[in-house]
């Protein structure tokens, strides 16, 4: 017995890792959410007590995120003995071919990590979907179908869902099937892509992101659109003129009736009303998409720079002192090199994301007012560049970001955004019948990456790789 009780524990310390970490990053967001509520006052305490106390309730259901991570990555070691004593069997018997032993090894590891990833697959979908995912899934549908009317850009219907107008549906686990499948082609491909090729999915996939954010929001997350909108410090009508302008329902030159979206926000400004007038205006002044803040362009994208780095750092900095102290608990040494690579990489995000938001600003104006017209009026007009063109510029600058953070952090954004960027292409939510495909390539790309992590684990990259190697030691 004595022989058997370290081993189990042993067995048993990767499993636990994996539960406690995604039961942490399961429930974390939803803590912070709920006291940041009470803090600003948008809460009461009790509706916060009441949020906490779901979250952690139901981040310890058997078919959601924290089991799910947990039975991975106890399936895949378990599994791996069964597995290579049946491809013993199998390999002594043909006479055909046979498979040396590394060969077999490897592979029951893989059988016993896509059986265990199918597993854990189907208890994720396992849950029933909402009215609200219904709600979401008709907006994306509609989105791709319908032109929306003036000043109505296709929000997420409120009313009651028949359930005969929704097939069954699927999607939940859509995000960490585009993360695994991400990462585990990362794993098979880093090694012969070229050096810029991070960077450049960075720039490709935050564009697409930032782009939805504009004119296809149901595709996004509720809370990465909040966090942008956040960011970004946007006006909702203005984020209403721009869509309009690419519907159609804005046009320079004509009274389409929707004037006073506009000219209303020039009225709080202090400036005049007719300059949101499409009919009299042509372009909107850029003072007004700046919001009234200043005239100047080049000022304007550095105070916004400015305003989103300050929030950047007032969140970044509190987490990484939190992660000193939390290695301090565990028995680290705090060291003053330890502060001082902390106070940079935190000042290196927040001018990285200040840098993203300053970028897209100033990518606007100098499509629509100060480059782009100059370069390109003779073919392009105002109509055009307020349609979408400034948005698409703007899009693009903002991924010239990535380049303040070192080779190293362009990994590890890269892989952030690429899945969110594949999302949107597919959508939220989608009809169940084509569950199969997403089933595929989760369980490959899952089974991939866990038999990667176990055998050459420098492959899997970034802080994932890290984690991921924690919690597979035994």
């Amino acid at each position: 017995m004595a022989n058997v009780s370290p081993a189990l524990l042993g067995a048993a310390k990767p499993i636990a890792r994996a539960f406690a970490l995604a039961y942490l990053s399961a429930t974390t967001p939803r803590l912070l959410s709920a006291l940041l509520g009470v803090a600003r006052g948008k809460r009461s305490p009790a509706e916060a007590h009441s949020l906490i106390a779901s979250a952690l309730r139901q981040a310890l259901e058997w078919n959601r995120f924290p089991a799910f991570c947990a039975f991975l990555i106890g399936g895949s070691s378990a599994l791996q003995l069964p597995f290579r004593r049946l491809l013993r069997q199998l390999n002594g018997r043909s006479k055909k071919w046979h498979l040396d032993g590394l060969i077999v090894k490897r592979l029951a590891r893989f059988l016993a990590a896509l059986l265990a990833a199918a597993a854990g697959f189907e208890a994720l979908n396992s849950r029933p979907y909402s009215d609200a995912a219904a709600r979401v899934y008709l907006a994306e549908k509609a989105e791709k179908t319908s032109t929306p009317q003036p000043d109505k850009s296709l929000p997420i219907p409120t009313h009651p869902i028949s359930a005969a107008r929704i097939p069954p549906l699927a999607g939940y686990t859509l995000p960490l099937t585009l993360f695994a499948f991400t990462r585990a082609l990362d794993t098979t491909l880093h090694p012969h892509v070229p050096k810029w090729t991070p960077a450049a999915t960075f720039a490709l996939s935050s564009a697409a992101i930032m782009h939805a954010f504009f004119y296809t929001p149901n595709r996004l997350p509720p809370g990465y659109a909040r966090w942008i909108s956040l960011l970004a410090d946007l006006d909702q009508r203005l984020i209403k003129v721009l869509r309009e302008a690419r519907y159609g329902n804005f046009v320079y030159g004509k009274d389409t009736g929707i004037k006073d979206l506009l000219g209303s926000f020039c009225r709080e400004l202090g400036l005049p009303e007719k300059w949101g007038d499409p009919a009299v205006t042509i372009p909107i002044p850029c003072l007004v998409v700046h919001q009234g803040e200043c005239r100047s362009c080049e000022r304007n994208a550095i105070k916004r720079a400015l305003r989103a780095a300050r929030q950047a750092l007032s969140l970044y900095l509190p987490l990484q002192i939190m992660f000193l102290i939390l290695r301090r608990f565990g028995g680290a040494k705090i060291r003053i090199a330890a502060l001082r690579r902390l106070l940079a990489s935190s000042a290196r995000s927040a001018a990285f994301l200040g840098s993203f938001v300053g970028l897209f600003w100033y990518g606007v104006c100098l499509a629509r007012t100060r480059v782009g017209p100059k370069l390109l009026g003779r073919w392009i007009g105002p109509q055009a560049w307020d349609g979408g063109l400034c948005i698409a510029a703007g899009c693009l600058a903002c991924g010239g970001s990535v380049l303040i953070e070192d080779a190293a952090r362009h990994v590890e954004l890269s892989l952030f955004v690429l899945p969110r960027a594949l999302g949107i292409v597919l959508g939220r939510f989608y009809e169940r019948k084509y569950l199969n495909w997403e089933r595929g390539v989760f369980c490959v790309s899952a089974a991939t990456l866990i038999a990667v992590a176990r055998e050459r684990p420098e492959r899997v990259r970034g802080v994932f790789g890290k984690i991921l190697q924690g919690v597979l030691e035994g």
